[in-house]
């Protein structure tokens, strides 16, 4: 929740947001009639939006003179701030409003939680839960937890841009190619089902139907079909065994792995679960197959434990460590 000094109520997070969000199309936008419109509509819904509002021309009227001596600095304090931030489009929408109050509204928030700015700047975002859109053409698109995508369409192309996380993509057959761009290369397929993972390091492709063409940011190419899953980074790519994760299962709600260690299970469903969960050294390269429902975190610990002959120690509710039983 934010406080202002000039009042005491209370606005929650997500009426700031979208009133950072109606700012940044009104500045981007100029006088246009209808957004003005909308906008005012926005604002007399509810006396919480209306009280946001107020907030931000008052921000307007304390920071204006610092904003307008330092907006360069403000500027980058942003992207600085916010890693996520490196698309050229919400890059340009920085430029747009990077000397006004309202950027340095954002870098408060933004000092209290990493990336708030993706819901803005994108139009797609999730955090604790995935989530379903379907898309102007038919295609399906899900986000899995922690991810965000920007959606375009335009006469002779289709692209999503995934600046953080992981969807899943069921593009549909239409004459326009499907581009979906990561930090790492650019995914086009005309019709394909396929699951992205974007990584720091690298990224994560499995076509399930049809085929996708990776070109790396550092100039390769590379089709995958159905039934390759391919690592990729800027400059070069290596398919790994399709047989050992199924990156697509978390769609359905589960986990499928196949002979894969014990640690490298716990760092993927440490996605879905918050805090720390450890193994005993011993344990660590145990290899575990199975389908698990991501739905119970806690069945899924207990039926490892019992699996490998373990108990479970939690320090806490949110550390949690896979160990030998005293007598083992």
């Amino acid at each position: 929740m934010w406080e202002s000094s000039h009042t005491s109520l209370p606005i929650s997070e997500e009426v700031v947001r979208q009133a950072i969000a109606w700012r940044v199309r009104l500045e981007s936008r100029g006088q246009d009639g209808d957004i003005l419109r909308a906008c005012e509509q926005w604002r007399q819904a509810e006396p919480e939006h209306e009280l946001a509002w107020q907030r931000l021309c008052i921000l307007d009227a304390t920071f204006n003179k610092v904003a307008d001596s330092s907006s360069e600095l403000v500027k980058n304090t942003i992207i600085s701030t916010d890693n996520e931030v490196k698309f050229k489009g919400r890059r340009q929408a920085i430029k747009t409003f990077g000397g006004s109050a309202l950027a340095l509204a954002s870098v408060s928030w933004l000092s209290h939680e990493q990336g708030l700015l993706e819901p803005i700047f994108t139009d797609h975002s999730t955090r604790a839960d995935k989530a379903h859109v379907a898309l102007a053409d038919n295609s399906q698109l899900w986000l899995n937890q922690h991810s965000s995508v920007s959606v375009e369409y335009s006469d002779t192309w289709r692209r999503i841009d995934v600046p953080r996380g992981e969807i899943h993509l069921s593009a549909a057959k239409d004459k326009r190619p499907f581009e979906v761009h990561s930090s790492h290369g650019v995914l086009t397929t005309s019709q394909a089902h396929f699951n992205l993972r974007e990584g720091t390091d690298a990224s994560v492709i499995q076509v399930d139907e049809g085929e996708v063409w990776i070109e790396g940011l550092g100039g390769y190419a590379r089709r995958v079909k159905a039934g390759e899953v391919m690592l990729f980074n800027q400059h070069e790519s290596d398919q790994l065994d399709a047989e050992v994760f199924d990156y697509s299962a978390w769609v359905n709600g589960f986990l499928s792995v196949r002979d894969i260690p014990l640690q490298q299970l716990l760092g993927e469903l440490g996605r879905y679960r918050s805090g720390i969960l450890r193994s005993d050294p011993r344990l660590a390269k145990h290899l575990i197959s199975g389908v698990f429902q991501l739905n119970d975190h806690d069945l899924i610990l207990k039926t490892l434990a019992r699996t490998l002959g373990a108990e479970l120690q939690y320090r806490t509710r949110f550390w949690v460590q896979l160990s030998l039983k005293a007598n083992a």
